[in-house]
């Protein structure tokens, strides 16, 4: 095999296949349910398989990266983290009686779970 294409493949293909494996069952299960809970394909379904989708191009893209990358990454996510949090105190929006979201115009988020990323 011609050498580029095997590392292009490499970079593709850059999981372990039982634990993909794994995974896609583990989702599988999940939406299973939630399509049973919900009756049907209804609206929060369809945001749950596009939730999924981007979870997983998320954890591709993760994989790409070098440990040493992740390290220098590390400092600047933390203070990111650190910055958002003090705008939910500033501005966030309250849902379910607790203010955690932030209003990013076209998503909301919560920065708590970038600090899940950047504590560590």
């Amino acid at each position: 095999m011609n050498p580029l294409v095997k590392r292009a493949l490499g970079r593709v293909f850059v999981f372990d296949p039982w634990l993909l494996l794994l995974l896609l069952m583990l989702c599988a299960v999940g939406l299973a349910t939630m399509h049973s809970a919900v009756g049907g394909t209804h609206g929060r379904f369809a945001e749950q398989v596009r939730n999924f989708g981007l979870a997983f191009g998320a954890m591709w893209f993760a994989a790409q990266a070098s440990p040493q990358m992740l390290q220098r990454l590390a400092g600047p996510v933390y203070v990111l983290g650190v910055i958002l949090l003090v705008l939910v105190e500033v501005a966030g929006e309250t849902r379910m009686g607790a203010t955690r979201w932030l209003n990013l115009g076209v998503t909301h988020i919560q920065p708590s779970e970038i600090m899940k990323i950047g504590m560590p």
